[in-house]
């Protein structure tokens, strides 16, 4: 070794690019040779604003020789991004790379050996990762419309002609109603299908949704499949997403530089072979028209703000054995909820639908429901900490209401509207109600300096019936299991 370096290193020649002063015995860097991790590549890859990945080579001109900087030079591996970035957390800024830079897949995925995993640093960029949109079928004309009435516990049914070829899951566009859409959440026999809240393509403001409830019968729908866990080909849309863990360093105030996973399929492409693979997400990416079946975790970076959201998204294969989601917004969407999670001052909103027996255990702060389908068994909502779940008013002010074939287990403390008969308008659900699972609470009444204690059936109309033998008057308890309460007692 040269000469100054400590005699428990071999002796070993360093190479060229690194030098070892006698005087100091500190190792040099050589600066062209280690540029350090935010430097950009020379390639100039840090600045392209498009990327185009055709994994299953639909065009037939896929090659990571390519640019990828448009669908006519495609790149043939989502690996071949990170390996031109040189770094799976290049530096994006609105100097360098402009104010979007998106990737997009051409195809889908045909084997589980080129995940997708890009988690860079947004400076002023708004990242998105999208795809092209998978081959629908039809158009086809809808019949049997039965339209949502919460108050009246229906959600939207609608028949659609069996050659459209519907599953559940599958994403149905009514070009007749400027292409907003739905998602067929459960058949009700033969080619009947009750349907997710309809949504117009665009956002509205504040990234929320924009219900659309015109959808009648002649409507012309086409059917976009669902994400599966089928090898992807260059007619099923399935992508093998492994991470998308951006760090927005800068947010406008808008907050529409926020990273986007939009209209896209994320599969499990070996399902239960090592476990179960999960998607990464963080929580600062907002999700739109996203269908899952793969298992995923909503993981923060440390320090994050976390503005994540699931928007009009199904999913319907995540959370089985401890997901986590953290103040995210769901709306208009489904999902099949699993036992076990944990999910913290969130909201569900905007007609979002729920499938099966689970949970949302709010163990940190206050979350929010607003207008909730809930589809079979008992959706359970805990607060471990007392800091309560809002039934107050939804998003854009409307009518917060639990409504479905289930029910509401509430183990914690729940609060809803406190006008007159916000106990019936707020929980038509047929499930009906539950404190830690009992049908039952205790009523409080208060008169001549005596506090008479009456345990009640808990139903909607109790709740707004006056305090006494048969009524709540807006306060139902089991102490310490959990509260129904509209803050003013009657």
């Amino acid at each position: 070794m040269t000469a100054g370096g400590p005699p428990w290193i071999p002796s070993l020649p360093y190479p060229a690019e690194i030098s070892l002063p006698a005087a100091t015995g500190q190792i040099q860097l050589g600066v062209a040779t280690f540029p350090g991790p935010l430097t950009p590549p020379a390639n100039g890859s840090w600045s392209q604003a498009a990327w185009c990945i055709d994994q299953s080579n639909a065009t037939g001109a896929a090659s990571d020789t390519n640019t990828g900087l448009d669908p006519a030079h495609p790149l043939l591996t989502a690996q071949e991004v990170v390996r031109r970035w040189g770094t799976t957390r290049p530096l994006l800024t609105l100097a360098t790379t402009g104010p979007t830079c998106t990737i997009r897949y051409l195809s889908g995925t045909p084997t589980i050996n080129d995940p997708g995993m890009f988690n860079p640093y947004c400076v002023g960029t708004k990242f998105v990762v999208t795809m092209q949109s998978a081959v629908p079928t039809g158009p086809v004309a809808i019949a049997g419309v039965v339209a949502k009435n919460p108050a009246g516990n229906q959600a939207l049914n609608a028949t659609i002609p069996a050659a459209a070829g519907v599953v559940v899951g599958s994403k149905i566009v009514n070009n007749s109603r400027g292409l907003s859409y739905a998602r067929a959440f459960k058949n009700l026999g033969g080619t009947t299908w009750q349907l997710s809240q309809p949504v117009n393509p665009a956002l509205g403001a504040g990234f929320h949704v924009v219900q659309n409830n015109a959808w009648a019968n002649g409507d012309l729908v086409t059917v976009v499949p669902p994400a599966t866990d089928a090898p992807g080909s260059t007619t099923v849309m399935n992508v093998d997403l492994a991470e998308m863990m951006p760090v927005v360093l800068d947010i406008n105030g808008t907050f529409d530089n926020v990273p986007q996973l939009l209209n896209f399929n994320v599969s499990d492409l070996n399902p239960g072979t090592f476990g179960f693979a999960q998607l990464r997400l963080s929580g600062q990416v907002v999700c739109v028209d996203v269908s899952f079946a793969k298992h995923f975790w909503l993981s923060p970076e440390i320090g994050d703000v976390s503005f994540g959201a699931f928007l009009a998204c199904d999913i319907e294969n995540s959370g089985s054995g401890g997901y986590r989601f953290q103040a995210t917004r769901f709306e208009a969407g489904q999902w099949t909820l699993n036992v076990g999670g944990v999910v913290d001052a969130c909201s569900f909103d905007a007609g979002f639908m729920i499938k099966g027996h689970g949970g949302i255990n709010d163990g940190v702060a206050a979350g929010v429901l607003g207008e909730v389908y809930v589809d079979g068994g008992l959706l359970t909502v805990t607060n471990a900490f007392g800091a309560g779940v809002l039934m107050q008013t939804t998003f854009n002010g409307g009518q917060p209401v639990i409504y479905g074939s289930g029910g509401l287990d509430n183990r914690g403390l729940l609060i809803y509207g406190g006008a007159a008969g916000q106990g019936v308008a707020t929980f038509p659900c047929a499930g009906g109600l539950r404190i830690r699972n009992q049908a039952t609470a205790y009523s409080f009444a208060t008169g001549g300096g005596v506090v008479a204690v009456h345990q009640v059936a808990l139903t909607p109309a109790n709740l707004d019936a006056a305090a006494g033998a048969a009524g709540f008057g807006g306060y139902a308890t089991w102490p310490g299991l959990g509260t129904f309460s509209n803050g003013t007692q009657t």
